[in-house]
């Protein structure tokens, strides 16, 4: 992606930041770019660049012949593989795709990506036979997997370096391993990083140099960001140590810790702590508005209790990653958009540890397009995750996915969702939000383990979509997931697993929209306090494949309390050892919830495809007064099937006629009504691959002379 330049203020906030050496120079060892040769590194880092790539990225994108025949004293080495690469043969019978996890680490240098990863398993090929295609595209989620990589990297290593990019345009780099059978396992791992020149800092040093080589680093995060001030951007790689330093990080700025002293290797934030220390009562780093990416990764944050907020984030694209937040007297992160003057937030938190401060862990308001994968919020003094505002904006998404994230032992409820009110705008072109938790385990917090809460009415049009898969909800002492429906939607709970939730429900749903439906699919509710399912609203439940052992006062597995409809399928057919639930279980059990979830061992098996199946129906169940027509729009989740439909009325048959556009199905009657008082309506999905025949029936009364 090409950006303009951005434009930076003078001075900061915090500090005059005039540039007292004048712009960094291009560092040597980064500027290697071979141009021909058999572009092979050697076995820890090396990468075979595919001409046949069709895909346009800005740059040549090129490698290091030999890392030996370049010597440099600023070469960052990258990690050596853990297996040893011998003479391999192709397995004979394959049959699964490689189990891999993607990438897990990216850093950017000047005109350079390092990529690292931890080895794919497979059925049959061993991990020296496992081969890594390496995805670059200048924009999120545009990856052309059906055409060749931009760099193909040996059996057997888990890294890579890419130079000859461009500067300043970000790329969007995506890993897949290749079995020697040729098959490819479909992560989607996303990882983000901008090639720009480099300033290094280390606060060991007795005073600080120009910050342009690994042997004359600047002493403190300040005074590079004073030094990069009027370039299109930098990227600071900063030595580990102790930092007592107030941020204001500019637009197209990225900070990289967790380097050793000398940076002569991959940085390890784990191992090499790059510490920042907050100041009382003050913001630690602030983001301030701006179109570039900016990357925060491997940095600790301590705020010792006094320090207000570890990251605040106003209307930016970043991505934090491998970061670790604690002791902070309100929230962790902040992430926050100018929803009057169409502000938005967008990027990624990747592999971070959000523990024990006052606050919520993560808080997010307003419109974003967010993705939380491999994350832990726990021990936080309220929500781990809480957005009370967000916002849906006409002919846009707003959307939060969250993959493989632990959710634990906070003050109030583990997750806490709330969709105000859409924008006005064009009532043709609605706005869609899509909430996505997949492989999220919410437990032991105060109150429900996720809730969802739409403050909009149905007669305001929103394209919603609500899907928790293999997700374990334990020991909250409300309900495990609570959904408030009060508007038409998608809302899904599948191959999840509720026990030893503490409220009157395992999964306590609500919602005033009669046209709503809500399903629930191949889930297990243990045995614990209060019904398996509690609904309180005005649509359908329709529960299909599930266990329903936890049981309510009067020994019900659900209880309805309204005028709603719940209907239940195949009960009891899920195997309590479903593999695929108890993959998602073994991932997320942590001794003292410290530990990360990447376990390759424990990776999922593949979720299972949705079935497809209708999500609403207008008007809902009820009466029709005189100057309703007769008339139903079915909402689908899919447009590639038609769902069977018949109607009768006061018993008899009754005509209609059906007309499909898309994903809405047009119901008609094709006669008077004349002076019947019932009509029931009775919509069947057929019978799919691995899913059983889902028939519905809405009943409607007939007011009136007709």
């Amino acid at each position: 992606m090409s950006f303009q330049d951005p434009v930076h203020p003078e001075k900061s906030v915090f500090h005059d930041r005039s540039p007292r050496h004048g712009a960094p120079r291009p560092r040597a060892a980064f500027r290697i770019v071979v141009l021909f040769g058999i572009w092979i590194l050697s076995l820890n880092s090396g990468c075979e660049i595919n001409r046949e790539s069709k895909t346009p990225v800005k740059g040549s994108v090129s490698i290091i012949k030999d890392e030996a025949s370049n010597p440099s004293p600023h070469q960052i080495q990258l990690p050596s593989p853990t297996t040893p690469v011998g003479n391999l043969t192709p397995a004979k019978e394959d049959l699964q795709a490689p189990r891999f996890m993607g990438l897990n680490h990216l850093v950017a240098g000047d005109k350079e990506l390092m990529l690292t990863w931890d080895p794919a398993i497979d059925d049959v090929s061993p991990e020296g036979a496992i081969s890594y295609h390496v995805f670059l595209s200048d924009r999120s989620g545009k990856q052309q997997f059906d055409a060749p990589p931009q760099a193909i990297v040996p059996a057997g290593s888990q890294s890579c370096r890419l130079t000859g990019l461009k500067n300043g345009v970000t790329l969007h780099a995506v890993v897949r391993a290749v079995d020697a059978s040729g098959k490819s396992d479909s992560n989607e791992a996303e990882w983000a990083a901008t090639p720009n020149p480099v300033l290094f800092v280390d606060a060991s040093v007795n005073e600080s140099a120009d910050g342009e080589t690994p042997l004359s680093p600047l002493k403190s995060i300040d005074e590079a960001i004073g030094a990069a001030i009027g370039m299109a951007g930098v990227n600071i790689y900063i030595a580990e140590g102790e930092y007592q330093e107030q941020i204001l990080l500019f637009d197209g700025m990225s900070l990289y810790g967790g380097f050793q002293s000398g940076f002569d290797a991959f940085p390890d934030p784990v191992i090499r702590q790059t510490r920042l220390q907050g100041k009382s009562e003050k913001d630690t780093l602030i983001l301030p508005p701006g179109n570039h990416l900016t990357v925060i990764d491997g940095l600790a944050f301590s705020g010792e209790g006094t320090a207000r907020r570890a990251i605040v984030a106003d209307d930016c694209v970043l991505q934090i990653s491998h970061c670790q937040i604690s002791g902070f007297a309100d929230k962790g992160i902040q992430i926050e958009t100018d929803t009057d003057d169409g502000g938005e937030a967008s990027g990624s938190l990747l592999f971070c540890d959000v523990r024990n401060n006052r606050g919520d862990g993560l808080r997010i308001e307003g419109f974003v397009d967010l993705v939380l994968r491999e994350c832990r919020f726990t021990g936080n003094g309220q929500s781990g995750i809480s957005s009370p505002s967000l916002q849906p904006r006409h002919g846009e998404k707003t959307r939060l996915d969250l993959h493989r994230v632990l959710v634990a032992d906070n003050g109030d409820i583990g997750i806490n969702i709330r969709i105000s009110e859409p924008d006005a705008g064009d009532p043709e072109d609605p706005p869609r939000v899509r909430l996505g938790l997949f492989g999220v385990e919410s437990s032991g917090n105060d109150d429900h383990g996720m809730g969802f809460d739409l403050r909009y009415s149905e007669d305001q049009n929103v394209d919603m979509r609500i899907r928790l898969e293999y997700c374990r909800l334990s020991g909250n002492k409300k309900s495990g997931a609570y959904l408030d429906a009060d508007a038409i939607g998608d809302y899904s709970v599948s191959h999840s697993h509720f026990e030893g939730n503490r409220g009157d429900s395992a999964l306590k749903l609500s919602g005033d929209a009669t046209g709503a439906i809500i399903h629930v699919r191949d889930c297990r509710f243990s045995a614990g306090q209060g019904y398996s399912l509690l609904y309180r609203g005005s649509g359908l439940v329709n529960v299909t494949g599930s266990e329903l052992a936890s049981v309510g006062p009067d020994n019900k597995p659900f209880q309805r309390e309204s005028t709603g409809i719940v209907t239940v399928q195949g009960q009891s057919v899920m195997d309590s050892k479903d593999p695929s639930l108890k993959h998602w279980e073994k991932i997320l059990e942590s001794p003292g919830k410290q530990q990360p979830s990447h376990s390759l061992a424990a990776m999922p098996a593949p979720p299972k495809q949705r079935s497809t199946g209708i999500v609403g129906i207008v008007p809902g169940p009820g009466k029709l007064s005189q100057k309703t027509p007769v008339q139903w729009k079915l909402l689908l989740n899919d447009d590639s099937f038609t769902p069977e439909i018949s109607a009768t009325a006061d018993g008899k048959p009754f005509p209609l006629v059906n007309s499909q556009s898309g994903d809405s199905l047009t119901i008609e009657s094709s006669q008077d009504i004349g002076e019947f008082r019932k009509l029931i309506l009775q919509v069947t999905v057929p019978e799919q691959s691995g899913f059983p025949e889902q028939s519905h029936r809405f009943e409607y009364e007939l007011a009136g002379d007709r």
